[in-house]
């Protein structure tokens, strides 16, 4: 008994070193990612190790250090997160080991181009031995890191939905579109992973729609403006002059888009001969209707 007592204590001691050690990770609540002006900021709290004096230069310099260690491994949990999120197609069993797997890789990736916006003064720091820090990560950077390792494992997923299929191919005398503008309401959530489905629920187009390389320099499947003469311009500037613009509804948890079937049918058909949804040129015009 007297034993047992004395191994208890050892280890209670023992935990109160490590603790007095390596001070508890705060996780300051994030804001949501800004999918319409391309950034997600990232807020973190660095505390220096116990062996520095307190208050010292030396202590605020690795208290600034580990804060920005710690926003680039929150980014990468927040990603994950974002993806996880976005997806409806992604249900099985393996997602939280999956999510689990892709921390792992992303923590390692280093994610250039963080602006830090916001941080602790060293008068502060003195205050309380803490650094405050917001970054700034664009999603340009930080998605197609993330879709370098996402890419395989969406298209796979979302190659297993049911698919709607183009009916006929339009008469070859019309001009052919090489672009997609949709409007939705403003209601809707920006997300990785927007897809487009028809009256069936059938997949008209998503991840899987786009070529792989595309998907893994654009980071993302569609992008997202307020204006249609925005992504009008932006498809411009990629080459698509004479884009299909469209209405588009909510899909039950407003992160994709319902079309009615004729419209569908027209995505599909133009996009049998201008291919604008394997290159991802498709725009979301959030709060366009």
């Amino acid at each position: 008994m007297v034993r047992c007592l004395v191994v208890a204590a050892l280890m209670i001691s023992a935990s109160v070193m490590v603790e007095a050690q390596e001070p508890v990770q705060e996780r300051p609540a994030q804001a949501p990612a800004n999918f319409v002006e391309g950034y997600i900021d990232i807020e973190s709290i660095g505390v220096p190790p116990s062996n520095l004096p307190v208050g010292s230069s030396v202590a605020y310099a690795d208290a600034r250090r580990a804060a920005y260690l710690l926003a680039s491994r929150e980014l990468a949990e927040r990603l994950v997160g974002m993806y996880l999120e976005s997806s409806t197609a992604f249900s099985d069993s393996g997602a939280n080991e999956f999510a689990d797997k892709m921390n792992t890789r992303l923590r390692q990736v280093h994610v250039p181009g963080g602006q830090t916006l916001k941080e602790s003064s060293y008068e502060a720091f003195q205050q309380g031995n803490r650094v405050h820090m917001v970054v700034r990560f664009q999603l340009s950077t930080a998605l197609p890191m993330l879709m370098n390792e996402l890419a395989p494992h969406l298209i796979k997923v979302e190659s297993a939905l049911p698919k709607a299929e183009p009916a006929a191919a339009p008469a070859a005398e019309t001009p052919a579109y090489d672009g997609l503008v949709v409007r939705v309401p403003g209601t809707f959530e920006p997300s990785i992973a927007p897809k487009l489905f028809n009256g069936e629920g059938k997949l008209v187009y998503g991840s899987a729609s786009v070529a792989a390389a595309v998907l893994m320099s654009q980071g993302i499947a569609a992008q997202f403006t307020t204006t249609e003469e925005r992504a009008k311009a932006s498809l411009e500037a990629h080459g698509a002059r004479h884009p299909l613009v469209i209405n588009g509804y909510l899909h039950t948890g407003n992160k994709d888009i319902d079309l009615e079937d004729p419209v569908a049918q027209q995505v599909l058909e133009e996009n049998a001969r201008g291919h604008f949804l394997e290159r991802g040129r498709v725009y979301i015009v959030v709060g366009g209707r």
